[in-house]
């Protein structure tokens, strides 16, 4: 039975030197072969070579804008929590709550995972080879910015930052 091939997207393709792989159904998949369930496990397993400055180019440029969401995201929280203190404190002024006698704030705190992003950075900064061996999960991560922990982060930070809420509305 012969395979067909998906070519790669055309990021995919600027990053990554996809080289499309036989699978035990037969089927051959390039990388944008990429869904939920039954799609994902084709993928399992699957390794491509990449060329590691591509790949470091594409951290950097995700870390500054995951950076950029913490950023705002600080500010809004900071805006949001001088405005429950302020309102505090004007409660106060006025008579209406007995001086902070079981007074909280309530806010979400932001979520910032700008660390993992320097942990790859100096990863793929130290590493000697030109060409690096990425698994699909890797892949997923590293390159298209689809973490473990990304829905926690855009959810959280939404509250405050206008871009991650702009992220939330296309996911």
């Amino acid at each position: 039975m012969r395979g067909r091939v998906l070519k790669p997207g055309l990021f995919q393709q600027e990053i990554l030197a996809v080289q499309p792989m036989v699978v035990p159904m037969g089927i051959t998949y390039g990388l944008d072969h990429y869904g939920g369930g039954d799609e994902m496990r084709v993928l399992q397993g699957m390794r491509i070579k990449a060329e590691r400055l591509k790949v470091l180019e594409t951290l950097r440029t995700n870390r500054i804008e995951h950076a950029d969401i913490v950023r705002e995201a600080k500010e809004g929280y900071q805006k949001k929590a001088e405005e429950a203190l302020q309102k505090a404190l004007a409660d106060v002024r006025e008579g209406k709550v007995e001086p902070l006698n079981g007074y909280t704030v309530h806010l979400r705190s932001v979520i910032d995972n700008t660390r993992v992003y320097d942990r790859a950075i100096t990863m793929f900064e130290m590493e000697t080879q030109a060409i690096v061996d990425l698994t699909q999960e890797q892949v997923g991560c590293l390159v298209m910015d689809e973490w473990e922990w990304k829905d926690d982060f855009i959810g959280s930070n939404a509250i405050y930052s206008a871009k991650a809420m702009r992220l939330s509305e296309d996911r």
